[in-house]
């Protein structure tokens, strides 16, 4: 059985970093099989996420040593790609470039206007190198823009499920948050892309999902207009839930 892991932010990350820490005592995989994961985040330079890849790191090196066929530390293959961002540049990247707005209020104005409409000025033109602030309906937009199983990162893990599906069974985790942006708008999008792209296989894999509550708060940033409110993470995660629950985001069918 081969074990697949997306973790989606922050939140993601660290949970990631977790099962570096259990693979590295032998708790997991059992049978000495491979873990991969792969991150998830627009904000290459999220602590979590680097603190995770630093563990990947001494994880590798100590692997390659000759510790003895009886012990089970650092005995599993493990691999971990990224973080894979939406766009090569997301210093600069917002949702109207990413959509490229300017040409679609010429070509199609009215997806323009429908652009308007769900999305404020200042959302539109939020650069998403920080992240998503909390706002997941920027987050599921441009992650069902981007998100492309044939493309960097995501190739390796979608050969690698569908070649160890033929062989034997697959299990594939997606974790994130629930309250924020990008979890929020990365788990139950990344679903949905994956039900379309396999179609009547996504049966033939075990899922998991793992949606994290609110677990930390923090201040607020002077001088920043637009960032997550931890006060509202609360209220956040009951109206993501409902909204996961009533439009079936999270129903992939037979797992």
């Amino acid at each position: 059985m081969s074990y697949l892991y997306v973790g989606v932010g922050g939140s993601g990350a660290k949970l990631m970093h977790a099962l570096v820490h259990l693979t590295a005592a032998g708790l997991l995989p059992s049978g000495g099989r491979e873990l991969m994961g792969l991150l998830v985040d627009s904000d290459e330079a999220n602590g979590n996420v680097d603190a995770c890849m630093q563990a990947v790191g001494q994880y590798e090196r100590c692997h390659k040593l000759n510790l003895g066929t009886k012990s089970p530390l650092f005995k599993n293959r493990l691999v971990v790609h990224g973080p894979w961002t939406p766009v090569e540049d997301v210093n600069t990247a917002n949702l109207s470039s990413i959509f490229d707005y300017t040409r679609m209020q010429r070509t199609s104005p009215e997806d323009a206007d429908l652009m308007e409409l769900l999305f404020s000025k200042d959302e539109r033109e939020l650069t998403i190198f920080e992240g998503f602030r909390g706002r997941p309906a920027i987050g599921s937009a441009i992650f069902g823009k981007t998100v492309n199983l044939e493309g960097p990162m995501w190739k390796d893990l979608y050969t690698r499920a569908l070649n160890a599906r033929n062989q034997d069974d697959v299990s594939l985790l997606l974790a994130g948050s629930v309250f924020g942006g990008s979890g929020a708008a990365g788990v139950p999008t990344i679903c949905q892309v994956l039900k379309q792209e396999l179609g009547d296989n996504i049966n033939k894999f075990r899922m998991g999902l793992v949606l994290l509550l609110p677990y930390f708060t923090y201040d607020e940033v002077e001088d920043e207009p637009m960032q997550a409110d931890p006060q509202a993470f609360a209220t956040a995660t009951a109206e993501a839930l409902k909204y996961y629950d009533e439009g079936k985001f999270l129903e992939l069918g037979e797992t």
